[in-house]
């Protein structure tokens, strides 16, 4: 589930505060997700991290989050992944397509415009209503 599915192993999310805003950046506009979303905006979430990026397995990275933007400090310590630190993301898994989110973590963030355009985008497209066939696969994981 998590490495075919998901695409990424987490590892932790920040508690120090919880909650916190931060700056999301949408790397790929292109896709039905994104094209409804601006360049950039703040969203106040409990920020996941990751074991490794799914960009590396071959996954279409989305949206990502500015970790300069807030402290990424868990329970057990620093949850940095770096100017690589995904939080939306797409793949095909066989002939099906999978789009993971990290967000919406409170109910707040199903009121704000961007996340909304984000999850409308991303079920047509999951949907196969919008966009080119799935041609982003992930390759297999080195676990």
């Amino acid at each position: 589930y998590g490495r075919d599915l998901i695409g990424a192993q987490f590892i932790g999310h920040i508690m120090r505060p919880q909650f916190q805003q931060a700056r999301v950046v949408v790397e790929d506009r292109e896709h039905p997700a994104t094209q409804r979303l601006p360049a950039e905006f703040l969203h106040v979430e409990e920020w996941y991290s990751f074991a490794a990026s799914p960009r590396d397995r071959g996954a279409r990275i989305l949206l990502r989050v500015d970790e300069t933007t807030y402290e990424p400090e868990g329970w057990g310590g620093e949850l940095r992944m770096g100017d690589d630190h995904p939080v939306v993301w797409s793949h095909c898994v066989g002939r099906g397509r999978a789009l993971y989110s990290a967000l919406g973590h409170r109910a707040e963030a199903y009121a704000k415009s961007e996340h909304l355009a984000l999850l409308e985008g991303a079920v047509a497209w999951a949907a196969g209503l919008h966009g080119t066939q799935c041609e982003h696969a992930l390759r297999p994981s080195a676990d």
